[in-house]
């Protein structure tokens, strides 16, 4: 039988939580600036591009920091509480 109160892969953190979604409301942000982009014209489309650009690029920060802070847990290297 599997025991998951041992189990250090099952150990979430609030703030693992947290960041990953941020990263997901990001990622939405960027799907949806893009399709304002792709819909208008002129200025508006210029700044959801770049909206939609820098929305991207912090999911995929957000992404890498829940990767790093979980990374360990996976791994088994971090001591459970």
């Amino acid at each position: 039988m599997h025991d998951r109160a041992n189990d250090s892969s099952a150990i979430r953190r609030p703030a693992s939580d947290a960041i990953a979604n941020v990263a997901l409301f990001l990622n939405v942000s960027a799907v949806v600036a893009v399709a304002i982009c792709v819909g208008e014209s002129g200025g508006i489309a210029v700044t959801a591009g770049i909206v939609a650009l820098l929305c991207f690029v912090a999911s995929l920060v957000c992404f890498a920091a829940d990767n790093a802070a979980n990374s360990d847990y996976a791994l088994g290297l971090a001591e459970t509480p």
